[in-house]
């Protein structure tokens, strides 16, 4: 991993101890200097934590010898790794302990975000929506194709794959689902809608606005209605 300042400068860079194919994940806690890694330390089933200040490994979170980590998310004292199991790992910081697993998937988990008490969870063709503090799946949610990243906001979740994006708002979730109408497009999911064709790599929310990354350029897309603002190749805004 390399760390970053405005201005474009390497200020950190920490040697990982595997080959480049093997790294998979990483997130950085809001605290600003703890980033945490699935599959850039010795064994691709372990988690690494780093001080970006101290241009160190502080810890080490071993998981299932022999089982790859796909991906890691990191909030508070939380941190959540998803296996090639299909199962979910959730440690705590300060102990650098397991403290609970989730093994509700039946296929690779490519994709974790955490907010708060939610930890929304990607895999083949599904996401979950899961409450940490209770260690319980509150939501299975049907995808397109691989989910490769999901996002959360304060009120959707979002899900980016192999069959483009897909959205879902966060409150239909607490609500009887047998009461709610599709809020945008045609889809017979409720209260979720969908738009993009393209693989979908890696997404960001700000507002109401979604980046998403496909394999030959970046897409700036409206949350309120699922239309394309802009496409970005090679640098230079399109459209």
């Amino acid at each position: 991993p390399e760390s970053w300042r405005k201005g474009g400068l390497i200020t950190v860079s920490f040697i990982a101890q595997t080959s480049r194919q093997d790294g998979k994940s990483l997130a950085i806690h809001e605290n600003g200097d703890l980033l945490v890694t699935a599959g850039a330390t010795a064994s691709q089933s372990h988690v690494g934590v780093w001080s970006v200040q101290q241009n160190t490994n502080l810890h080490t979170l071993q998981g299932y010898d022999g089982v790859k980590l796909h991906s890691v998310a990191v909030e508070g004292d939380t941190v959540a790794s998803g296996s090639a199991d299909g199962s979910i790992q959730l440690w705590s910081l300060s102990t650098s302990e397991c403290v609970a697993r989730l093994s509700e998937h039946s296929q690779p988990v490519f994709s974790l975000a955490l907010r708060g008490d939610v930890l929304v969870s990607g895999s083949r063709h599904e996401a979950k929506l899961w409450s940490v503090n209770k260690r319980t799946c509150n939501a299975n949610l049907r995808c397109d194709g691989n989910a490769y990243t999901v996002s959360l906001s304060e009120d959707m979740v979002v899900c980016g794959g192999s069959g483009g994006i897909r959205v879902w708002r966060r409150a239909f979730l607490d609500a009887t689902l047998d009461a709610l109408e599709p809020e945008l497009g045609p889809d017979p999911e409720p209260a979720s809608y969908s738009f993009g064709r393209c693989a979908v790599y890696d997404i960001c929310i700000a507002d109401d606005k979604l980046a998403a990354a496909t394999i030959s350029k970046v897409q700036l897309w409206s949350l309120a209605d699922g239309t394309l603002i802009r496409d970005v190749v090679d640098g230079t805004w399109a459209g």
